[in-house]
C-alpha cells in the first residue's frame, strides 16, 4: 500500500497544495500518496418542533349562540324563540279568514268580470291564512283558523265595500311591514313582508274594480 503523509489539518492541506505542483498526474510507480484533507463537517441547524406540537391549541370562544345557558329555541326560525308574537300572527290569521269571507260574499255581488276578480282575492286570503296557521302551528303547537267564530262584516253598497277592503288591505300591508321591522325572526320577517306585497296587490285589484264601477 502506498506511505501516505499525515499530519494535522493545515500541515496536510499545504503538503497536498506542493506536491499537485511536483506530481500533477497521479502515477502507480510513485510510492507517495498524499491523503485528501478532511472536510469540516457542515453543522446541521436543530429543527424545532411545531408551535402546536406536544400541547392541546386552545379551543376558540364558541360564542353566546352556542352556550348552553340560552332559552331553547332562540335564534331558531319558527322555533319558541319567537312565540312572543303569537298574539299578533293570530290576529293576522283572523284578518286572512275575515278577507276571505267578505271577497267570497262581495264575488256574489260583482258585475261582469269583477265576479272572477273578487272570487281570486277571496282564495289568496284563504292562502294565506293557511300560511300564518301553519306558522302558529310551528311556534305553539296549537292550530288556530277560526273560521266559524269570524263571519263577514261589510254592510252597504257594493262601491263602499270596495272602499272599506281597500282600505284594509293598505292598513294590512303597513301593519306587516312594521312588524317586520321588529322581527329576529328571519323566518317571521321574510313571511310578513311577502304578505305585505300580496295586501298591496290586492289593494291594486280593488282600484282597478273601482274604476272599472
Amino acid at each position: 500500500m502506498p506511505n501516505q503523509i499525515q499530519g494535522t489539518a493545515p500541515d496536510r492541506e499545504t503538503f497536498a497544495r506542493v506536491w499537485s505542483r511536483v506530481m500533477p498526474e497521479p502515477r502507480p510507480d510513485c510510492p507517495i500518496e498524499a491523503e485528501p484533507a478532511a472536510v469540516p463537517p457542515v453543522p446541521v441547524p436543530a429543527i424545532s418542533p411545531p408551535p402546536s406540537a406536544g400541547r392541546e391549541t386552545p379551543r376558540a370562544d364558541p360564542g353566546p349562540a352556542c352556550r348552553r345557558d340560552r332559552p331553547a329555541g332562540e335564534g331558531l326560525p319558527l322555533s319558541e324563540g319567537s312565540a312572543a308574537w303569537l298574539g299578533e300572527l293570530q290576529g293576522m290569521v283572523e284578518r286572512a279568514v275575515a278577507g276571505w269571507k267578505e271577497y267570497r260574499s262581495l264575488s256574489r255581488r260583482a258585475p261582469g268580470g269583477g265576479s272572477r276578480a273578487l272570487g281570486a282575492l277571496a282564495a289568496e286570503e284563504h292562502r294565506q291564512g293557511k300560511r300564518l296557521a301553519a306558522v302558529c302551528f310551528l311556534i305553539g303547537g296549537a292550530w288556530y283558523w277560526p273560521e266559524e267564530r269570524i263571519q263577514p262584516a261589510l254592510r252597504g253598497a257594493f262601491p263602499l265595500c270596495l272602499r272599506e277592503r281597500f282600505r284594509e288591505e293598505q292598513r294590512s300591508a303597513r301593519r306587516l311591514l312594521a312588524m317586520a321591522e321588529e322581527m329576529e325572526d328571519p323566518a317571521l320577517r321574510a313571511l310578513c313582508r311577502e304578505l305585505a306585497a300580496g295586501e298591496l296587490r290586492h289593494a291594486a285589484v280593488l282600484r282597478r274594480l273601482v274604476e272599472e264601477l
